[in-house]
């Protein structure tokens, strides 16, 4: 009988490679392959789950996982983050209100949301306040568009973020111990028309690609994400678009989700760094992933606003592009080995 091989992470085999470098010893739990421990040779042993490391405390990476939080401290800290309303599903309003009704006197109500909306003014962004890889972001043009993305996501969510559309070049930039060490622009996922092929079809070709350079996006033909968005342009996945021209299929930049990647470390300014460090030190995170929106990172003052913070920014979508991107990666991950083993 054919044994199957157990089961392993982009985290769990780059840390087995990294630690064999060393002479550290690596261990990875074999029925699933999501926690173990690499144990240095001083006999002290640093725990990962699934893609944390121990870099940074419980504390800082739960408040991470919490956007309204993080904008909280984010401005708390002086620095610009977008100003957004946290609401609620019914059934967690009613679990609340049962449970803790001074509190649920505070969640907002129909009309404080409407208030929202009519200031912010469409078109708006509404997110799970807990969540990542850019799943479940939609963008919202009208009340009726809220009204029915509200329904169908709080099937799956009890707290939901609603956010001011705001414009900018996406970009995610890796800070590890008060220092940038890496930076790329995200662009959104996008097909560009040939004059021939509908989007469906060119979104079919451009999925297959991402499955061969071992970029697993999960995405779907069928994703409803997709067509609510081209509906916000005016657009179907029937339609057949010029040569040349280039259609976004998502409103998030994230690689998880077939985003593209230009390298921008050389292009950031002293204060746009500086920018960066202080949002991964206004939670207390170690190692964060910044995720900002601005212009011109280049200029000493630049205008930006910083959309969110992530204690375990995910890499491999990013060492997948090719060999100087993985090696990119080793090297991260290698120096959080060596603040483990010194701390």
């Amino acid at each position: 009988m054919m044994l199957t091989p157990p089961p392993t992470s982009f985290l769990s085999d780059l840390l087995e490679e990294l630690s064999a470098r060393r002479g550290a010893k690596f261990f990875c739990e074999p029925k699933f392959g999501y926690v173990g421990y690499i144990e240095f040779g001083s006999g002290k042993k640093s725990f990962f789950t699934g893609s944390s490391l121990e870099i940074n405390s419980e504390s800082a990476a739960k408040i991470a996982s919490d956007k309204d939080y993080t904008a909280l401290f984010l401005n708390r800290s002086g620095l610009q983050a977008p100003k957004g309303l946290l609401l609620y599903s019914p059934a967690y309003r009613r679990e609340i209100k049962a449970k803790h009704p001074e509190m649920a006197a505070n969640f907002p109500d129909a009309a404080t949301i409407t208030r929202f909306a009519d200031e912010a003014l469409y078109p708006l962004f509404i997110k799970p306040n807990h969540g990542a890889s850019g799943r479940d972001i939609y963008r919202i043009k009208t009340s009726e568009d809220l009204r029915l993305t509200l329904t169908h996501l709080f099937r799956r969510h009890t707290k939901l973020l609603l956010q001011p559309s705001i414009i900018g070049r996406d970009f995610r930039v890796l800070v590890l111990n008060g220092a940038v060490v890496s930076a790329y622009e995200r662009i959104p996922f996008r097909v560009t028309g040939n004059g021939t092929d509908t989007i469906q079809d060119l979104l079919k070709t451009r999925i297959e690609a991402l499955k061969d350079q071992g970029r697993a996006s999960g995405l779907r033909i069928s994703d409803a994400r997709i067509a609510s968005h081209l509906a916000s342009q005016g657009r179907t996945l029937g339609n057949i678009i010029r040569d040349g021209d280039c259609v976004h299929l998502l409103p998030n930049a994230n690689l998880s989700t077939g985003g593209d990647v230009v390298e921008a470390l050389e292009d950031l300014s002293e204060g746009f760094k500086t920018i960066c460090i202080t949002a991964a030190n206004s939670i207390g995170l170690r190692f964060a992933g910044v995720d900002v929106l601005c212009d011109d990172p280049g200029l000493a003052h630049p205008e930006y606003t910083i959309l969110e913070l992530n204690s375990a920014p995910g890499m491999k979508n990013y060492a997948a592009l090719g060999p100087k991107e993985r090696r990119k990666v080793l090297a991260i991950y290698d120096t959080i080995l060596d603040l483990l083993e010194a701390d």
